[in-house]
């Protein structure tokens, strides 16, 4: 039974097993360590479907090295400047949904608290799928109700949730015909840091009226967390943001996400998407977005856009953007037990990140300088007498 994966610490929380199960007898919830897992809540007839379609027992696909990469972004500045990077996923999608199909994608809960994919029924809906949610979405209610239907589909997740829609489609749970579209994943954090983060951001402003993780209106490369609330706004770069700097830090990360399968170039999806970093686009200050074609659907897609620019890259450029693997910190454990025992992020980042905080914002504070005027010859010429 599939519990066992879970069991095993390989599950990664897809939600493929709880779609399959023909007698509902498994549901999606939050785990103590603030994770998706499936749970048996009814009956188990062994029919093992929930073990045919797991994408951690599947992980591999034989055509994954025939793929193409390009560089591309909206060809809209507003749309793009309202994206985490290129604007392409946007794109996209609003291009399927004027032709007839129809789109699944990420969404937030009235509270933020939680994040759903969630069907479009209307063109603006599309918007609310845009921009970064760093934490992991539940797709099993939109995927069941989405089962019997023939009709043509976007979705877009995590590698992970992508792969566990191709095993339903290939084991014949979906009849739709589905276009995937997965992205780079860093890794998916616990929602144990999510709702203490939220704690932390309603005491500075209160209800959370919006939030937008990747606001980049001042600079792509230097994104910002932005916080609407009830009694003010919060902005603070997202390597300073208690959040953003333990997840950068690869800190209370789904633990299958240590050694996930689906890193680089390998994926079940049509298209992979995220931000093409790098010298290349150094300057750009919009947002340019990596794209990676795996299947002949994908190609047909991202070439077939009308709003979408593209440039042909080297297919090593995968590996020099985006990370291929992460590590997992050492005290890991010993920050997740003190984080659900206490419940405070800000006094967690205290008691063990103290050092780190200070010496990424001193960091900050020299580069800064360093790109005055008034500092940049005296700095010019030190590099080139330390040089001689």
């Amino acid at each position: 039974m599939i519990l066992r994966v879970v069991e095993d610490k390989k599950c990664f929380g897809c939600g493929a097993c709880v779609v399959a199960c023909p007698s509902n007898s498994l549901e999606m919830g939050i785990d103590e360590w603030g994770f998706l897992s499936p749970r048996l809540v009814g009956q188990c007839t062994q029919c093992e479907l929930c073990e045919k379609v797991c994408p951690a027992l599947y992980p591999s696909r034989e055509d994954a090295k025939s793929y193409q990469v390009f560089a591309a972004f909206s060809l809209t500045p507003a749309l793009r400047l309202w994206c985490s990077s290129g604007g392409v996923f946007t794109s996209l999608a609003l291009e399927f949904m004027t032709q007839g199909g129809r789109v699944i994608g990420v969404a937030f809960g009235e509270d933020f608290r939680r994040v759903h994919h969630v069907m479009a029924e209307k063109i603006q809906d599309i918007f609310r799928f845009s921009g970064s949610k760093y934490i992991q979405s539940d797709p099993t209610s939109v995927l069941r109700s989405v089962q019997g239907l023939s009709e043509k589909f976007l979705f877009v997740g995590t590698p992970c949730q992508v792969a566990g829609v191709r095993r339903l489609i290939e084991c014949g749970v979906l009849r739709g015909d589905f276009t995937l579209i997965d992205f780079f994943c860093h890794g998916v954090p616990s929602y144990v840091l999510w709702d203490s983060y939220l704690n932390l951001l309603q005491k500075r402003v209160g209800r959370i009226l919006h939030i937008e993780q990747r606001f980049k209106i001042t600079d792509w490369h230097r994104f910002q967390c932005r916080v609407f609330g009830s009694r003010g706004v919060y902005c603070r770069g997202f390597e300073e943001d208690p959040f953003g700097f333990l997840y950068l830090q690869n800190y209370l990360l789904r633990e299958s996400c240590y050694t996930c399968p689906y890193r680089g170039y390998h994926s079940f999806a049509d298209l992979r998407l995220g931000d093409f970093w790098g010298e290349l686009f150094s300057h750009d200050r919009l947002g340019t977005s990596l794209v990676v074609a795996f299947t002949s659907r994908g190609r047909d897609c991202i070439i077939g856009s009308k709003d979408v620019f593209l440039q042909s890259m080297p297919r090593e450029t995968v590996l020099t953007s985006q990370a291929v693997a992460i590590q997992k910190p050492a005290d890991t454990e010993k920050v997740f037990a003190l984080l659900r025992r206490q419940g405070d992020i800000g006094q967690l980042l205290k008691q063990c990140f103290l050092y780190k905080v200070w010496r990424g914002k001193l960091k900050k504070i020299a580069l800064r300088m360093l790109r005055k005027p008034m500092f940049r010859m005296p700095y010019k010429v030190l590099k080139k007498l330390l040089r001689g």
